[in-house]
C-alpha cells in the first residue's frame, strides 16, 4: 500500500513590498492618460510635478486659475522658477519643487477637476504627482501627503518620515 500527501501552502499578500510606500499620481488634464486616471505610484518613483495654490485675493501672474467654477480660490502652475518645467521627479522632490514656488502639491481632486490642466510643459497627458492634506477624509494612506489616520489625512510626508 502507497500512501502520499499534498500540503497546501496559502500566502496572503497586501499588494506592496515591504517597505514600500505608495502616493498618488494623477492624469495631468484630469482623464484620458494612456496610464488611467489615477494610481498610486512608490515615492522614489519618477512622475511630473503640477503645483496648485489657494490664491483667495489673487495670485502672482505666474499662477493660472483654471477651475473658476469648481473653486475660484485654486490656482496652478506647471512651469517654475525661469520657466522651468519639473519632468521626472520623486514625490518628495515634487514637494519641495513647490515649496519653493510657495506652492503646494495640487490634490487629487484639483488636478481631476481640471484645474492644473493646461498649465504648460505639455503634462496634460503625463502622471502627476498629487496628495491630501490635513483634516480631508481618506481610506489609505496613499491618498494623503502623510497618513490616513482614523479617517482623516494627518501631517506631511517629509515630517512623518524624514
Amino acid at each position: 500500500t502507497t500512501t502520499s500527501s499534498t500540503t497546501t501552502t496559502t500566502t496572503t499578500s497586501t499588494g506592496d513590498p515591504p517597505g514600500e510606500v505608495y502616493k498618488a499620481i494623477v492624469c495631468g488634464r484630469g482623464y484620458g492618460c494612456e496610464e488611467g486616471d489615477w494610481e498610486d505610484a512608490p515615492i522614489d518613483s519618477l512622475h511630473e510635478v503640477r503645483c496648485c495654490r489657494d490664491c483667495s485675493d489673487g495670485c502672482p501672474n505666474a499662477w493660472k486659475q483654471k477651475c473658476p467654477y469648481e473653486d475660484p480660490d485654486v490656482y496652478s502652475r506647471s512651469k517654475m522658477r525661469k520657466r522651468v518645467c519639473y519632468e521626472r521627479q520623486t514625490f518628495l522632490d515634487a514637494i519641495d519643487i513647490c515649496a519653493s514656488v510657495g506652492g503646494r502639491l495640487c490634490t487629487p481632486w484639483e488636478v481631476e477637476a481640471g484645474c492644473a490642466a493646461g498649465t504648460g510643459c505639455g503634462y496634460d497627458s503625463e502622471m502627476v504627482w498629487a496628495c491630501h492634506y490635513d483634516g480631508h477624509e481618506c481610506v489609505e494612506d496613499t491618498e494623503c501627503c502623510g497618513l490616513c489616520v482614523n479617517g482623516e489625512c494627518d501631517g506631511e510626508y517629509d515630517e512623518l518620515f524624514a
